[in-house]
């Protein structure tokens, strides 16, 4: 009498001219923040449509996933299943191939989508000399426009966004602050000051870090992230 709905929130994805068994990747650029951390997060489901039929994705099929369950900006890889396979649909244009992720509950515990991004790989910085302090800000997006050697079959490559988790080398001012902290704390955390200056030298990427003691032997630590 009532529709039935077996997940909270659920994404479809139609992909146009895929040609299975090949790989394709997705970049799924988040509003890394925007998830409620006061829900657990829920593991996102994968599945592709056949025969009006929504058949799971398994970990064969499921290559990476560097979003940690759409947390955070990453790339999303699949093994896509043989056309000769899939059963022609009804519910959703014939054409496409239809890949959908659901969650059961808790939608707001994953981050806002900013956008999908279809053959998307990964690139690292190589340094060949450059300035010290060329990390000291993110590449603005739009900088890498083409690649140093081409390749058959790309047409054109794009960068959406800026870069991210570039780390300037250590200078004189950072490497005397370290040591002088190392020589406090020894590497081991008596204090509270310790257990903040431990977290915020182990992980550049948060802001800042608050140590409260809650009983003898237990601290709890509050992060905020560098966003």
């Amino acid at each position: 009498f009532l529709p039935q709905f077996d997940y909270e929130g659920e994404l479809y994805i139609g992909i146009q001219d895929a040609l299975p068994p090949q790989q394709l990747s997705l970049l799924f650029q988040m509003a890394e923040g925007s998830a409620d951390p006061n829900l657990e997060p829920q593991s996102i489901q994968w599945s592709y449509l056949s025969g009006n039929r929504w058949l799971p994705i398994d970990d064969g099929l499921l290559l990476q996933d560097t979003t940690r369950g759409l947390i955070n900006s990453g790339i999303v890889s699949f093994a896509l299943n043989r056309l000769d396979s899939i059963q022609a649909n009804t519910l959703l244009p014939n054409d496409l191939y239809w890949l959908r992720a659901t969650i059961p509950r808790h939608t707001n515990s994953v981050a806002d989508t900013i956008g999908i991004h279809a053959q998307a790989v990964s690139a690292t910085f190589i340094d060949q000399g450059n300035a010290p302090d060329h990390l000291r800000q993110s590449l603005p997006a739009e900088s890498i426009t083409r690649m140093v050697n081409r390749l058959a079959g790309v047409g054109s490559v794009r960068q959406p966004y800026a870069s991210q988790d570039g780390q300037m080398a250590e200078d004189d001012r950072t490497f005397y602050t370290r040591v002088s902290e190392r020589l406090r704390h020894k590497h081991r955390a008596l204090t509270i000051w310790d257990y903040e200056h431990l977290v915020l030298e182990r992980f550049p990427e948060i802001y800042k870090a608050k140590a409260i003691p809650v009983s003898p032997g237990h601290v709890e630590m509050i992060v905020i992230p560098n966003i």
